[in-house]
């Protein structure tokens, strides 16, 4: 709403779409951004044992599942989503605590904005 600088109304009255159904078309992503060149991966990520309860209890996303406990605690989880904006963001959150094992064009992406941000504290 932040973002909203003007408003129109509209002659055309709104109808509804029966066969849209927002769970099913937002089922597959992480956040809104949802368009058809996105590709969708298995991405498999581990998380140290400091975060590994709450992301094992707050899922990041519905398709998510527990693959291994390691040794010291350190859980490894795989999610199947579109690959957006939001799923970067949401990853990058967790810092140094959350590791991309693959795809390998998620953990070059990973590397490459990780790198960008270090460059902002040298």
């Amino acid at each position: 709403l932040d973002r909203i600088k003007g408003l129109d109304i509209s002659i055309i009255p709104f109808r509804s779409n029966p066969d849209f159904n927002p769970n099913i078309y937002f089922d597959d992503i992480i956040g809104v951004t949802k368009y058809s060149a996105l590709t969708k991966a298995r991405v498999k990520f581990k998380v140290s044992s400091d975060n590994a309860s709450y992301i094992l209890t707050k899922p990041i996303h519905n398709s998510q599942r527990l693959i291994d406990t390691t040794a010291d605690g350190s859980m490894i989880f795989e999610i199947t989503v579109l690959i957006n904006l939001e799923f970067y963001r949401e990853m990058l959150g967790y810092g140094s605590s959350l590791t991309i094992l693959e795809p390998s064009f998620v953990v070059e992406e990973m590397k490459d904005r990780t790198s960008a941000m270090a460059r902002n504290y040298v």
